[in-house]
């Protein structure tokens, strides 16, 4: 897992971010969509 804050790119320590993804991944209250650069790939 990676994360683009500050705390996690300068101190490669794992931040409140990754926790938060975890914790709704864990309970399924994670909802995911695709980011425009995949969805243009899967229309080629």
């Amino acid at each position: 897992m990676a994360c683009t804050c500050p705390h996690h790119v300068h101190r490669n320590a794992y931040c409140k971010h990754m926790t938060a993804v975890e914790n709704a991944a864990d309970d399924d209250t994670l909802t995911a969509f695709l980011s425009d650069d995949e969805t243009d790939k899967d229309e080629r």
